[in-house]
């Protein structure tokens, strides 16, 4: 029993720190590429984003390239295949939503 709770701990623990790092890390990217985006793109005439916009342009960023970089030419074709199965789900869901909130459902 005391080996067990041994491993256990240890594992609460990471999973604790990964409940409380993720979202902290989120809001400073987000804050990062609004600020980005002022300094950069807001001069040439675009207007300004703010924090949930910059998060959603972060998100869509990390969709599109996070996923394929770690993959290598000799690993398995399921892995690219489940990412673009991923990839073309989220860009369906995305378009209904914004589909439907057009027409006013």
């Amino acid at each position: 029993m005391t080996k067990r709770i041994r491993t256990v701990i240890p594992t609460l623990l990471k999973a604790v720190g990964w409940l409380f790092m993720v979202p902290i890390g989120l809001c400073f990217k987000a804050v990062v590429a609004s600020d980005l985006w002022g300094w950069f793109v807001v001069p040439l005439g675009v207007p300004a984003i703010g924090m949930a916009h910059a998060l959603g342009l972060c998100l869509v960023g990390w969709l599109f390239s996070c996923g394929m970089d770690n993959i290598k030419e000799e690993q398995d074709h399921a892995l690219v295949a489940r990412w673009v199965i991923i990839q073309i789900v989220v860009l369906i869901v995305w378009g209904y939503g914004a589909l439907f909130n057009w027409i006013g459902f």
